[in-house]
């Protein structure tokens, strides 16, 4: 990542802090941000690949997808 790449998501992760879990949409004290594509799949730090999940989404959904885990998460409800 270029230094304004970086720059970009460290704004970006300030700025979704406060947001709730992109998968189950709850809010709890120990937020995280997640990597939707994962990095040890080749995702990257770029901030359209950073999103807030709670603990236990972001444990749940391991080293999935985030669409696929989103599809699951649809399949368990």
């Amino acid at each position: 990542m270029t230094k304004i790449d970086k720059a970009i998501s460290t704004a970006y992760r300030a700025a979704i802090a406060t947001d709730p879990c992109a998968y189950c949409g709850g809010r709890t004290a120990a937020m995280q941000v997640d990597h939707q594509f994962p990095l040890s799949k080749g995702g990257t730090d770029h901030w359209w690949n950073l999103a807030m999940a709670c603990s236990h989404c972001n444990l749940t959904k391991h080293a999935r997808c985030g669409t696929r885990f989103r599809l699951l998460l649809g399949l368990l409800c």
